[in-house]
């Protein structure tokens, strides 16, 4: 887990209105379109500002980021692993898929990935979960390091509100980190890093950790 004590490079940020762009040109773009210059200091956004509060598998929740909850009959070469989902009213709820545990770091986070893109079930769905991450939107673990795990994003998007963006990647690192040996999460696009959107309307330029996106999470 990231030091607490560290000093984060992170800025705040006002995302605009409705856009169709890549995601990491809306994780990009937004900043030069709002006239934030690069570096300094953290600006704190006024609350009225900031537009987000942010395979069978059995339904659960998670009291806390870091907590698992089983209650499966374990399955020889899988584990029960929690996979975020996005509630109707913008919170974080988790949901368990069995996982192979076969793979290094990068081929487990990339299952992981993969059941974001597929979504809930039919059943989960009914239970008002849908996914934040649009189908259009190609993930791919490309490396770990130090616990932290690396994601190339790609693929036209279509943004109804860039409030948004902070699920999409909530709903990516909480899931990512959930996997054995995985802490934090860094996305890039070609290689490129990009900067991460915080519940808080900041970005950040660091590995973001299920921490980070606590107070999206569900607490029951």
């Amino acid at each position: 887990m990231r030091d607490n004590n560290k000093t984060l490079h992170r800025r705040a940020v006002i995302l605009p209105a409705a856009c169709v762009l890549t995601l990491s040109a809306c994780l990009s773009a937004c900043l030069s379109a709002c006239g934030v210059p690069d570096g300094g200091e953290a600006r704190p956004l006024q609350t009225d500002q900031v537009p987000f509060e942010l395979l069978s598998p059995a339904t659960h929740t998670r009291a806390h980021a870091g907590q698992s909850q089983k209650s499966q009959v374990p399955v020889p070469g899988l584990d029960e692993l929690p996979v975020a989902f996005i509630t109707t009213d913008g919170k974080l709820r988790q949901v368990t898929r069995f996982v192979s545990r076969d793979g290094t770091e990068v081929d487990r986070v990339q299952k992981m990935l993969n059941l974001i893109s597929a979504g809930p079930t039919p059943q989960e769905r009914e239970q008002g979960l849908e996914s934040a991450v649009p189908s259009s939107l190609e993930l791919r673990a490309v490396r770990h390091r130090r616990s932290t795990v690396t994601i190339d994003i790609s693929g036209p998007v279509e943004m109804p509100a860039t409030a948004r963006l902070p699920l999409i990647v909530a709903q990516i690192t909480v899931t990512s980190t959930e996997v054995p040996g995985v802490e934090t999460v860094l996305l890039e696009e070609e290689g490129r890093s990009l900067e991460s959107p915080l519940p808080s309307g900041e970005l950040t330029s660091e590995p973001v950790s299920a921490e980070d996106y606590a107070q999206l999470l569900l607490d029951d």
